[in-house]
């Protein structure tokens, strides 16, 4: 609806569970109902004003975890949906188009130590509560950290992944949901996209990493470099009506943020 939310996440070690609503109208935040079970690196996205959330990594468990949970914002209660099918894992991707979700990529867990990045995509549908495996990343170089968003019903997920020789690669896929293609689109050009945030404003995309934000051009396949209000990695981002919302995070060097900032896109 007209409200943000922000919530899981990790500082210091110390994994969360809350949940809080931004209310633009009033600038101010409440606290919903607490999931009760932290996670760290989740994904989500949210089907008919629903929020799931889930696939991160639990310490109390000292593993990642294959969980999905639905967030009703009317009912501020969450209710736990079928388990994921596929490899648990942590740092992947969450998006939506139409009444179906899609999560995928992120790395999973070989005896408590980080396994070998993942390339396949799941379609979750909430009529059924089920899951279907869709085309896989067809890329030969995997984000390492992918961020996502929206266009239509087509998805760029943009990220950086590096080599053994700590070698950077700038990525931005499209993938239609539609069709379930894969297309390759023109890298993203600034510094490496290292815990990115992501965030679509009136159908059009942001990459924020940090010092940067940019802004994709759908119709000619390029980026154009705008303002960031300061050096900030591993925030959270959202849109509500015209306006983005960046925050949280941390900076370099320096502790855990608290701040939300406003953004209004050019024409």
């Amino acid at each position: 609806g007209n409200y943000g939310y922000v919530g899981f996440g990790t500082n210091n070690e110390t994994e969360f569970s809350d949940l809080y609503q931004y209310d633009p109208s009033t600038n101010s935040w409440t606290q919903q109902a607490s999931l009760g079970i932290g996670m760290q690196y989740p994904l989500n996205f949210v089907i008919n004003n629903i929020a799931y959330v889930g696939m991160g990594f639990s310490a109390s468990k000292d593993s990642v975890v294959n969980r999905l949970y639905a967030f009703n914002p009317k009912t501020d209660g969450w209710i736990q949906t079928r388990a994921f099918p596929g490899v648990p894992r942590l740092n992947g991707i969450g998006f939506s188009a139409g009444n179906k979700g899609y999560v995928g990529l992120g790395f999973g867990q070989i005896n408590g130590a980080q396994g070998p990045l993942l390339n396949d995509i799941w379609q979750y549908d909430p009529a059924t509560d089920s899951w279907t495996q869709k085309t896989s990343f067809p890329g030969s170089i995997i984000p390492s950290y992918p961020a996502v968003f929206m266009i239509d019903s087509l998805s760029f997920i943009a990220g950086t992944t590096w080599s053994s020789s700590f070698t950077f690669s700038n990525l931005l896929w499209e993938y239609n949901t539609v069709t379930d293609v894969w297309t390759q689109k023109n890298n993203f050009p600034g510094e490496t996209a290292v815990q990115a945030n992501a965030m679509d404003i009136n159908n059009t995309g942001y990459l924020l990493s940090g010092g940067e934000n940019w802004k994709y051009n759908q119709a000619s396949d390029s980026w154009t470099q705008l303002p960031f209000f300061t050096q900030r990695l591993a925030g959270s981002a959202f849109a509500i009506g015209n306006y983005g919302y960046f925050g949280l995070g941390y900076g370099f060097p320096g502790p855990m943020n608290t701040d939300l900032w406003q953004f209004t896109p050019g024409q």
